[in-house]
This record gives structure tokens, C-alpha cells and sequence, in this order.
């Protein structure tokens, strides 16, 4: 380890909060291609702040363990703790639906898009989450009842 590194590491704990210390981390580590010491240099300041300011740190460590780490497991956990300081994100919830969708995880992806539906933003978007529901519970759950409900609603919210 170069001593910028340790010498920034030694004031982030002494003093957690210092801004300059964390931000020449994170240029370092960006420049090095370090994504695992940066994933964890996020994770930790995100959970020193308020959560407004601790859900994109979150999201871009989120990002980097998915993309640059390659782990999707890495990845869920840090968008699940997103959400657990801004629990209507958007780019969290498509995240993770994603994840699901790619691991054909369908009772997992139901979950997520269930959020997703609650915290839809307008009513079209909500339409068409619940007809994406509808489909999934129908298809791939074999739940005709829930879907029913879903579609349901996505002829409720659709002009």
C-alpha cells in the first residue's frame, strides 16, 4: 500500500467525515482500478451520512460491484441497503429487478416489482409495472389469480 493511501486512511479514521481525505481516496482508487477498495470506501461513508446523501454513494458502489467486480450478489446487497435509506429509488428497484430476471428468480422479481409498483412515479408508470406483474404471475408463477389483480390495476391506473 503507497503511503497516500495509508496517510489518507489514517486521517478518514481519525477523523471519519473528512471530506478531502475521501475524496483523494477515491480518486486514487479510481486511477488504480482498485473497484473493491473504492466499493468498501463508499459502503463506509455512505453509512456515516444522512440518507439523502448515503443512498447515490450506495448506488455507485452498487454499480461498481455489479460492473467492474462482476458480482451481482455484492452488488444486490448494496442496492438493498439503497433502499433502505431511500426506499422508492428507482434505479435501485430497476437494479434489482434486473438481477432477478437474470438469475429467472420470478417469485424474487414479483417482489421487487411490487415495490416498484407502490413507488411508480406517475400512472402510466404504474400501468405498466402492474401489466409486467400481471405477466410474470401468469407465465412463469402460475399464479392466474395475481395476475388477474395486476392486470386489474394496470387497466386501472392506463387512460
Amino acid at each position: 500500500m503507497d503511503d497516500r493511501i495509508r496517510a489518507h486512511l489514517a486521517t478518514l479514521e481519525a477523523a471519519p467525515g473528512d471530506v478531502a481525505a475521501f475524496r483523494a481516496l477515491e480518486t486514487i482508487y479510481r486511477e488504480d482500478g482498485r473497484a473493491e477498495e473504492l466499493i468498501a470506501l463508499y459502503e463506509t461513508r455512505a453509512r456515516l451520512l444522512a440518507p439523502r446523501e448515503a443512498s447515490p454513494l450506495f448506488g455507485q458502489a452498487a454499480e461498481l460491484a455489479r460492473h467492474a467486480f462482476r458480482s451481482s450478489v455484492r452488488a444486490e446487497e448494496l442496492y438493498r441497503a439503497q433502499l433502505t435509506v431511500e426506499p422508492d429509488c428507482q434505479t435501485a428497484l430497476g437494479a434489482l429487478a434486473e438481477l432477478a430476471e437474470e438469475r429467472e428468480d420470478w417469485t424474487g422479481l414479483a417482489a421487487v416489482l411490487e415495490r416498484a409498483e407502490a413507488a411508480a412515479r406517475s400512472s402510466a408508470e404504474g400501468a405498466q409495472v402492474a401489466l409486467r406483474l400481471g405477466r410474470i404471475f401468469e407465465e412463469k408463477l402460475g399464479r392466474r389469480d395475481r395476475a388477474a389483480l395486476h392486470y386489474g390495476m394496470s387497466a386501472r391506473l392506463a387512460p
